[in-house]
């Protein structure tokens, strides 16, 4: 039974599992949790999730982007509350990911974003085209290889000049954030 004044449902046995289960939610989307009378629930961020007890079970519906811990009795919970946008295309990018060396999904939050090592150009170019495709935003924080850094910018210059724009100084590392917008297409 949920208790308002201390903003936890009540108690029997506070000990939870050590490793928690990773969860990943969309906004607004809930998930029901079963839950004996006793066990006690509690969410490390509620701006980022809510908990409503419905008797025999717990719902747990996700508010906004971010990660909370997730206390459900003995059960612990790693949540993470990606845009819908993000959850909605996280398997195409998945598996575009399972066919490359280095590469992996760093965070599922709203942009993207691509951790590990990118050893070859068409490994970005790939990870690009299908975030272009879906109108997603990326984020690369990868490690690039200093070959493959420069192959995009030549491909970058090669595009730019192909639109007779002219080329921005601009140096790719580390923590890199580029943009695309559709309207300079032709």
């Amino acid at each position: 039974m949920f208790n308002p004044y201390t903003g936890f449902f009540n108690v029997h046995n506070a000990h939870a599992e050590s490793i928690p289960t990773q969860l990943y939610l969309a906004v607004g989307q809930a998930k029901d949790f079963s839950a004996g009378p006793s066990d006690k629930v509690r969410i490390e961020k509620r701006a980022v999730l809510t908990a409503i007890d419905l008797g025999k079970k717990i719902r747990v519906l996700a508010k906004k982007e971010g990660e909370s811990t997730l206390l459900i009795g003995q059960k612990n919970y790693t949540v993470t509350v990606v845009s819908q946008l993000s959850s909605k295309f996280k398997p195409e990018f998945e598996k575009l990911i399972k066919k490359m060396l280095g590469p992996n999904i760093q965070s599922h939050l709203h942009p993207l974003t691509i951790g590990g090592h990118i050893y070859r150009a068409e490994d970005w170019q790939a990870l690009a085209n299908l975030a272009e495709s879906k109108n997603v935003m990326l984020q690369m924080k990868a490690e690039v290889d200093s070959d493959v850094i420069e192959k995009i910018e030549n491909e970058v210059k090669s595009k730019l000049d192909q639109q007779s724009l002219p080329y921005p100084q601009f140096q790719l590392n580390f923590g890199a954030r580029a943009t695309y917008a559709k309207k300079y297409e032709s």
